[in-house]
């Protein structure tokens, strides 16, 4: 969440957003250096 995002902000690390619901139906955006749908992502092609 936005609150995660902030505290890796703080401790100078980038933050990862994972879009889990649409922002519509969230009502807002949540804002991170990266925007994923699942953390697989995050770990680059299969091996």
């Amino acid at each position: 969440g936005a609150s995660d995002v902030g505290a890796a902000w703080n401790a100078g690390l980038d933050g990862v957003h994972v879009e889990r619901h649409d922002p519509d139906y969230r009502g807002r955006c949540v804002l991170g250096d990266y925007r994923v749908s699942s953390l697989d992502e995050l770990l680059g092609p299969s091996r």
